[in-house]
């Protein structure tokens, strides 16, 4: 999915490159985000404000690094697949408050708290379009 409005096959580098780089152009973008998060034991707390003409959903993910899987069986039996990206969990809040608010998300039992990162968006529920995004710094 390209910015929540366009999907395409992964394996079609051409016109996957060529639609975030007309995405990358867009400035359509009409919000702001930023989200400050605290890392307690096997929480995160989140504090939120979105400015501007944004959508009214926030999306929060909990993406791993670097992952491995040994396959034990089928096409791939034997070998071991590196990924990376991962999202391992994923959140939403409904915007209210004038963009602002706050919540929790939880770590996934067998994530590497060294290993991980925060991405926030907002997205326009009924177009899908990417209204803002971050990178969230989590205090540790």
């Amino acid at each position: 999915m390209i910015n929540g409005t366009k999907e395409y096959v992964g394996s079609n580098a051409v016109a996957v490159q060529s639609a975030v780089s007309d995405a990358l152009k867009d400035s359509a973008i009409s919000s702001g985000l930023h989200i400050e998060a605290r890392l307690h034991a096997d929480k995160i707390d989140l504090d939120y404000k979105v400015k501007g003409n944004g959508g009214n959903r926030l999306l929060v993910a909990l993406v791993q690094k670097h992952a491995e899987n040994k396959v034990a069986r089928g096409e791939n039996g034997g070998r071991v697949l590196k990924h990376v990206q991962v999202v391992r969990e994923f959140v939403t809040f409904d915007l209210k408050n004038n963009g602002q608010g706050s919540g929790l998300l939880e770590i996934p039992y067998g994530v590497d708290k060294q290993e991980w990162e925060l991405i926030g968006f907002v997205q326009n529920p009924t177009t899908g379009s990417i209204e803002a995004v971050t990178d969230v710094k989590v205090l540790r």
